[in-house]
């Protein structure tokens, strides 16, 4: 592909994540939503940084049993209070809307799964190797290829540190 080419294509279909690295280091960080999808983000978040609340009617025992903090009660504005980041991974696509709002009403960055439209910021595909931080995103266009990226990504970059050793 030509570099006109390459150009005319990010016009088609712009890029609107700016990949960064954010200083999470003693933020609070609130995760509503109690099911799978939190786990998931769970997973990612904890690799960073341990303080994190989750919020939810219902939380799974897998959530309960990683070590965060846990309240079961539905979203309130109040829980809010002294968010940094904040994830809306609820089962109710209004309810994380409205997470979203009450977020960005009080300059919190937030993001809500599966509505990129909503989010003031997207989760890569991460993996950590050493003190290496693999990050792969599709600006939220295709999860599952940024995965399947980022696992490639993370053998060869294993493959290449261990082959110095």
């Amino acid at each position: 592909m030509s570099e006109g080419n390459a150009k005319k294509k990010r016009v088609d279909r712009p890029m609107r994540f700016l990949p960064v690295g954010i200083d999470i280091k003693g933020k609070k960080i609130l995760v509503f939503g109690g099911g799978r999808i939190a786990l998931q983000k769970l997973r990612t978040i904890l690799l960073f940084n341990p303080k994190v609340t989750v919020v939810a009617p219902k939380i799974l025992s897998e959530i309960k049993d990683m070590g965060v903090d846990w309240v079961e009660e539905i979203f309130s504005r109040n829980h809010l209070a002294e968010a940094f980041l904040v994830y809306a991974c609820t089962s109710d696509p209004e309810t994380n809307r409205v997470i979203a709002s009450e977020a960005g009403e009080r300059g919190i960055l937030c993001n809500v799964a599966d509505d990129t439209d909503a989010c003031a910021f997207i989760s890569p595909a991460v993996a950590v190797a050493d003190d290496l931080v693999i990050s792969v995103n599709s600006q939220g266009r295709n999860p599952n290829l940024s995965r399947v990226v980022r696992d490639f990504i993370k053998e060869s970059v294993d493959e290449f540190l261990h082959g110095r050793d």
